[in-house]
């Protein structure tokens, strides 16, 4: 339940009275809004775990909420989960008697989630700020949708996980797949409904799945020497499955089935024309320097990495401790220098110094001075392309640490029980060809990470 006003107040005769709204000379109410909202659940589980070899785990819950028009304000969601530690079978101590530990594990369920905002599914009006002929008049905000329901995620994972040599050696493995077929999204309308969106269930079938891998050794465990390494790796893929109707809908231009639903599709840059001087893209009828909108779109770029992850290792030696962590992504990215535009002033890269002068001039960039509007088309038309489209893969030293332990003898005589003296640096150097200015953000307003550099003394007394 939540409720508030937002009133305007003006003409105080003196500031003391600020608190009293009964003072004021003129009084205004911009803004009052009263929502009262219900959520019920019911939730169960149940476990069975035999010999510390096999393992179930069943989960069941019913939600409701009123964010839901009638007839799909409940939900019904569920989970179950299967786990078997291999290495517990007698008959497999043998055979595996390298493995120290084994465990094969699935699961499948279900989860839920409710739309944003309240009474999305109610025809929504708001009074007017001014009065009309002495009346305060209503004007629509929201249009109704008493159908949509809950959003129905379908997770599945299949895992397994190994450790050798007494636990020196520790892996794990994981290939999830999750399947949405009717995310909550606001939807997109034709603009002569009057509404941008409405709140509705995406007609579509989303895949997001990969793979998820990490190793975690202890290379050297000596007394006085300890030596960790830590290394993950994650592969996700996204996918649009399925969208019954897409063709005649308002992503048609956005989504394709088959294609990430974060991709853009673009126009394939081929370069200069050598006789004309302008930019030219790949066309049904071959390089164009005008290729057609929509049906010349003959690449697709997709900003999420291939795959990521980090490595870190820790070195001990007595009071000395070392560590350092790597991170690094294959992924693609956009160099966001802006587009030269005709008769726009402003610094430009030193590569255009190369630009195309003359007839038969072998270049990268277009001509800057133009005789006439034709040749202005071509700029707009890359910026629709993948020429900004760049190699964003980097490998990046993260954080890097140097701390000594100072030893506690040496210090009992001043009651102080420990003391630590370190060095901490974050962002130290970044190995990348991204042309912009980190790949990382890949922004051109917002901050690269900083390099950090701490020193300091600890002591616990």
């Amino acid at each position: 339940f939540s409720k508030g006003m937002l009133v305007y107040a003006s003409g105080f005769p003196s500031d003391l009275l600020l608190n009293d709204e009964a003072a004021a000379k003129s009084l205004s109410i911009s803004n009052n809004t009263n929502s009262n909202t219900r959520d019920n659940s019911l939730f169960g589980r149940v476990s069975y775990n035999r010999d510390e070899k096999y393992i179930v785990d069943l989960t069941a819950r019913r939600d409701g909420s009123s964010r839901f028009g009638p007839g799909k304000q409940w939900g019904n969601f569920g989970a179950a989960g299967l786990g078997w530690v291999f290495t517990r079978e007698s008959f497999l101590e043998k055979p595996l008697s390298f493995i120290s530990f084994g465990k094969l594990r699935a699961s499948y369920g279900t989860v839920g989630n409710s739309p944003r905002g309240d009474y999305q599914y109610l025809s929504l009006w708001n009074t007017t700020t001014y009065a009309y002929d002495t009346t305060v008049d209503l004007y629509p905000t929201g249009l109704s949708n008493p159908n949509f329901a809950w959003e129905v995620t379908h997770k599945l994972e299949v895992g397994m996980d190994l450790e050798f040599m007494a636990g020196r050696i520790r892996l794990a493995a994981d290939y999830y797949r999750n399947r949405s077929p009717n995310q909550l999204v606001a939807y997109t309308l034709p603009t002569v409904t009057g509404f941008n969106t409405i709140e509705a269930n995406l007609p579509a079938t989303v895949l997001n799945y990969g793979w998820e891998f990490s190793l975690q050794t202890v290379n050297i465990q000596e007394r006085n020497f300890r030596w960790t390494t830590s290394l993950t790796f994650s592969a996700p893929r996204n996918k649009l499955a399925s969208f019954p109707g897409l063709d005649s809908s308002a992503y048609a231009s956005k989504y394709l089935i088959g294609q990430p639903i974060y991709a853009t599709r673009l126009y394939h840059y081929e370069g200069v024309n050598t006789q004309t001087g302008t930019y030219q893209f790949q066309t049904k009828n071959g390089a164009s320097s005008y290729p057609a909108y929509n049906t010349d779109f003959y690449s697709i770029y997709d900003p999420r990495p291939k795959y990521w992850g980090g490595l870190e290792n820790e070195v001990s030696y007595k009071g000395f401790t070392l560590s350092f962590l790597f991170t690094y992504a294959k992924q693609k990215g956009l160099n966001l220098d802006p587009p030269v535009t005709p008769g726009q002033i402003y610094n430009l890269p030193t590569s255009y110094l190369n630009r195309w002068r003359k007839t038969g001039d072998v270049s990268n960039h277009q001509e800057i001075s133009y005789p006439g509007y034709s040749n202005i088309l071509p700029y707009f038309d890359l910026a629709q392309s993948d020429y900004y489209v760049k190699d964003a893969s980097y490998i990046r030293l993260k954080n890097l640490s140097f701390s000594y332990q100072l030893p506690g003898k040496a210090l009992a005589k001043a009651h102080i029980v420990g003391s630590r003296v370190y060095v901490q640096c974050q962002n130290l150097f970044t190995i990348s060809k991204f042309p912009g200015l980190d790949p990382e953000t890949q922004s051109s307003t917002v901050m690269p990470p900083l390099r950090v550099v701490t020193a300091g003394i600890q002591l616990t007394l």
